[in-house]
């Protein structure tokens, strides 16, 4: 009867032994994947405050846009804002259609600087991979 005892006993232990085992991998796993979601949030984390801080970045910009040689120069901030506009005392003397005109091609030439200075700034963050087609930032 003991053999017998001793023999189921040593059963139980060895399929003790294995559980234990298979619930030790699978904290190990447990807390590898924690680790791993730990790191995504943290680099995710970094991503967007490195967005937030172009972005911050990109708003604060102020660029200008000329036109006419410099007779019209139109002053845009990063959300493409005008802030300031400049209109030489020559070209006031011209009609208001030309005036009209050269106002929207310096604001065209400033809007213009703004999407090139974004896109290079956007691209130091991304490493140069580009974004899908008709995605706007930050305006």
């Amino acid at each position: 009867m003991s053999n017998k005892l001793t023999e189921y006993r040593n059963k139980c232990l060895t399929q003790l032994e294995k559980h234990v085992e298979v619930e030790r991998m699978y904290f190990k796993d447990v807390l590898r994947n924690q680790e791993l979601c730990m790191q995504l949030q943290s680099q995710n984390w970094y991503q967007s405050w490195k967005i937030g801080w172009l972005e911050d970045k990109i708003k604060a910009l102020e660029l200008e846009g000329y036109a006419a040689g410099g007779s019209v120069k139109v002053i845009l901030n990063g959300e493409g804002e005008m802030i300031k506009l400049f209109i030489s005392p020559e070209t006031l003397k011209e009609s208001k259609e030309i005036i009209e005109d050269l106002i929207i091609a310096a604001h065209n030439d400033a809007k213009q600087k703004i999407k090139l200075k974004t896109s290079e700034e956007l691209s130091k963050i991304t490493g140069g991979v580009t974004l899908p087609p008709g995605f706007k930032f930050p305006f």
